[in-house]
């Protein structure tokens, strides 16, 4: 965890510097690049902090797309595997995720398929409103913030349209655990069309035309002594 959070603030650094060295010598679409990735890197380490020991409080009982995949895809034993799978990672994050992992009795490819399905039915759900059917799937703080949002729109009279066109290559950005709670945050790079229309079905804001490259950062927490397999989303960043 330590060398995790060690390692993005030396990357943060680093780009901080090159902002500063080249500050006359490129355009402000560069600039904006940069200062971009700064901020995401600074929004990382802090989601690192801000979830460190720190529990979702999930329902041992809850059942939810990590839960319902074919038992028989659960494989451990991956061994050096993960390094090749996953070269961006630390060390420390690859050692991490190897213990996750084994102490899940799952496989990055179990993983992922289960995050992939919830990042699919969050999105979609979240933009109808529908919240009942992720309730299981986030934190409750996660699900009071978006709750609150959707009360906002219903009082606004306005809709939310999303369409999820597709997800790209879904990846591990960074494993860690602190005592029985596991941490994997999962990049989503995805394609979509998102258009807010009001009571008269108008669009207020967005396209529909439009298709937007979206990439989000989620982080997806287990207890590793519950005997209930499922993951829950405890933060979601864009």
């Amino acid at each position: 965890m330590l060398i995790d959070i060690i390692i993005l603030a030396i990357v943060t650094f680093f780009i901080f510097l090159k902002l500063n060295k080249t500050i006359g010598k490129i355009d402000e679409e560069q600039k904006l690049s940069i200062q971009q990735k700064i901020q995401k890197q600074k929004e990382q380490i802090a989601n690192i902090l801000a979830n460190q020991g720190k529990s979702c409080n999930a329902n041992n009982n809850i059942n939810n797309n990590f839960a319902n995949n074919n038992s028989a895809e659960k494989i451990v034993g991956e061994g050096n595997t993960l390094s090749v799978v996953f070269p961006q990672l630390s060390s420390n994050s690859l050692e991490s995720l190897q213990f996750i992992f084994e102490k899940s009795n799952i496989d990055h490819h179990f993983f992922l398929k289960g995050a992939k399905m919830t990042f699919e039915i969050v999105i979609n759900n979240f933009a109808s409103g529908n919240l009942e059917e992720i309730k299981n799937l986030v934190c409750p703080s996660i699900f009071e913030g978006f709750s609150k949002i959707v009360q906002k729109r219903q009082q606004d009279k306005q809709n939310l349209v999303t369409n999820l066109i597709s997800i790209d290559e879904v990846s591990i950005v960074v494993a860690s655990y602190s005592g029985d709670l596991a941490n994997i945050v999962v990049k989503f790079p995805s394609k979509q069309i998102n258009y807010i229309q009001d009571s008269n079905n108008s669009i207020i804001s967005g396209s529909k035309d439009q298709i937007l490259n979206i990439t989000d950062n989620w982080a997806f927490q287990r207890n590793l002594t519950s005997p209930s397999p499922a993951w829950q989303v405890i933060s979601t960043n864009s």
